[in-house]
This record gives C-alpha cells, structure tokens and sequence, in this order.
C-alpha cells in the first residue's frame, strides 16, 4: 500500500521535521532579534539619558 501525499504519516515526519527546524532554526533567529531590539531600546534610553 503506497502512501500518496494525503497520507497522514507523511504528514506527521513533515511536522516533526518542522518542529525540529523550528527549534534548531527560527527559535535562535528569534532569540537574538529580541537581544539586538532589546539592546538597541537599552541603548537608545541611556543615550537619551546620558544627553
């Protein structure tokens, strides 16, 4: 029995690899935006503190 692409074992290998891309990938990617937004509102308070 051939599985087509509505098989839903094919579904679930894809949705586990995403969840692993996910965490591997854009988890990190999201985790440095917010240290660099983070850091630039830090940055621009102090500097508009400090002037």
């Amino acid at each position: 029995m051939e599985g087509g692409p509505d098989d839903p074992r094919d579904f679930d290998e894809w949705a586990t690899g995403f969840r692993k891309t996910f965490k591997n990938v854009l988890l990190p990617l999201l985790i440095v935006v917010g240290v660099i937004v983070l850091i630039s509102l830090v940055g621009g308070a102090l500097t508009g503190a400090i002037n």
